[in-house]
């Protein structure tokens, strides 16, 4: 395996990690698709933690495709997603809230995660009471800390609908675990091109973590690899962390 080749360290704890992946179907093979480490090693950390990480000694960089999967609703609209548009960014005002960064920041959480279970679900009943679940049981690890515990669902629902109206027709249709296939699809390409390298690679499912020293290739990669899946890039923005 070149995860046993290659030395893959993590200094805040001064361990050496030897990774595992496998990809996850769900309920067939042209639903989700995604590779998972494990053990949860890398996959769980945060994103400042994962780039303390070293491979073979050196410095590593983490390049991320930008909401890929409202990319691609995008795409199948064939309609070009505005330069400056965030799909999960709302404005705290709407709801009531002070507008802070950190309010946005944890509103921007929560509607990033909240997107998520409104194109996998199967109608509104349904989306309701995960994203109210998910709140109430986030909110109590500190996650929401400072949103409101009343926040109105309903009108929280209502406000991502009215931001995101151009792919109105996606929710409720249960159409996110064919995007999951999609992007690990495109996981698979970029993995297969460094690994026949034998150059490392770590997914974190729609991001990937390589030597600083590949940084480039694994941005051409990323972007070859999601216009062969995709047929096109007109909505594929690839950054840095």
């Amino acid at each position: 395996s070149i995860f046993l080749k290659n030395k893959i360290h993590y200094s805040n704890k001064n361990v050496d990690y030897i990774l595992k992946f496998n990809r996850i179907f769900n309920g067939g093979f042209e639903s989700g698709g995604r590779y998972y480490e494990s053990s949860g090693l890398i996959q769980n950390l945060s994103s400042i933690e994962r780039g303390k990480i070293t491979i073979n000694g050196n410095n590593v960089i983490e390049a991320d495709f930008k909401h890929i999967h409202m990319s691609f609703l995008y795409d199948y609209l064939d309609v070009k997603m505005p330069q400056d548009f965030d799909p999960y960014l709302i404005e705290p005002e709407k709801l009531g809230l002070e507008y802070t960064p950190e309010i946005a920041m944890q509103l921007r959480k929560l509607c990033k995660s909240s997107m998520c279970t409104l194109i996998c679900s199967k109608n509104y009943a349904q989306c309701y009471g995960s994203i109210k679940y998910e709140f109430i049981e986030n909110k109590k690890s500190g996650m929401y800390s400072l949103l409101s515990d009343e926040l109105n669902v309903h009108s929280f629902i209502k406000i991502i609908k009215e931001h995101n109206f151009e792919i109105g027709k996606y929710f409720h249709s249960g159409i996110g675990l064919e995007l999951q296939r999609k992007d690990s699809d495109i996981a698979e390409l970029g993995i297969n091109h460094f690994t026949k390298k034998d150059v490392v690679v770590i997914p974190i499912h729609d991001s990937f973590i390589v030597e600083k020293q590949y940084e480039q290739e694994l941005k051409n990669i990323m972007i070859k690899s999601h216009k062969d899946i995709m047929g096109s890039n007109g909505n594929c923005r690839v950054e840095v962390k």
